[in-house]
């Protein structure tokens, strides 16, 4: 993805940009992260509001039913331009992290945002979860 126009919505932390194709594409800021005192960000589509068993995403499974959502994540370097807003907030741009780094970014991502899901175990060998089974 190029860095391009970068625009917040306050409610979501909601990014547009032109990939490398000029398409526009909104996409999502779900957590940021530093490594190698850098800052980045994991970012999903935005406008996926429907997985692959056609579901909407604003709504609740029921308690019995184990449902999983997979999303294409990217990661960006997060840096400052040097410019604030009108209300003081510093503005950023995310741009590709080097990909010499991309290894241990994708290791520094995956432990943000499983990283608790390993010490979780399930009893039900059967599930479809990402959780250890002994």
């Amino acid at each position: 993805m190029d860095e391009m126009n970068n625009i917040f919505e306050e409610e979501r932390d909601l990014v547009r940009m032109l990939d490398e194709d000029g398409n526009e594409v909104v996409l999502e800021v779900i957590e940021y992260f530093d490594l190698d005192d850098e800052e980045y960000a994991i970012l999903i589509d935005a406008e996926d509001d429907e997985c692959d068993c056609g579901c909407e995403h604003d709504h609740e499974h029921d308690e019995d039913e184990e449902h999983h959502h997979d999303h294409t994540a990217y990661i960006m370097k997060v840096v400052s331009n040097g410019e604030t807003d009108d209300d003081g907030n510093e503005l950023v741009e995310f741009v590709q992290p080097d990909e010499s780094k991309m290894e241990s970014l994708i290791n520094a991502a995956q432990e943000v945002l499983f990283g608790d899901e390993e010490d979780d175990e399930c009893d039900d060998e059967d599930c479809d979860c990402h959780h250890h089974h002994e």
